[in-house]
């Protein structure tokens, strides 16, 4: 299934391109994105695989992941980001969050070097929760 242009600007992000991390400002997301608000994945489980996150999809909708939606306004930067993502070995799905489908980077599978983040928040792990959870 292919997204749509107008579908496919509008991405549920969880790590590095989420408001104030490090990929938002170094893509100019403030200026090249527009924030639609926070969000919850449900049926996914997040991981930390050295200094960003992956998610795996589950389908168990107790494991809940932490983001929010955002609408790229710029398809060249949106480009960038997607070769950037499917380099890392990420691959483009779509998703139901809060009733709408949006596009998600997700792995087919967990990585070997992969570490659970129980809460599904990378912004609470990079916050210290990753000391409690080792």
């Amino acid at each position: 299934m292919e997204p749509s242009d107008g579908e496919k600007r509008k991405h549920f992000v969880y790590g590095t391109l989420r408001r104030g991390s490090y990929n938002y400002e170094r893509f100019g997301l403030a200026r090249r994105s527009r924030r639609l608000g926070p969000a919850v994945l449900e049926g996914a489980r997040m991981y930390d695989v050295g200094g960003y996150p992956c998610v795996v999809l589950t389908g168990d909708p107790a494991e809940t992941v932490a983001g929010e939606i955002v609408e790229f306004l710029d398809p060249a930067c949106e480009r960038v980001i997607t070769r950037m993502e499917e380099y890392a070995g990420f691959v483009l799905r779509p998703c139901d969050v809060a009733g709408s489908t949006v596009w998600v980077f997700v792995m087919a599978d967990v990585p070997r070097c992969a570490v659970p983040i129980r809460s599904g928040d990378w912004v609470s792990w990079e916050q210290g929760e990753r000391v409690r959870d080792e």
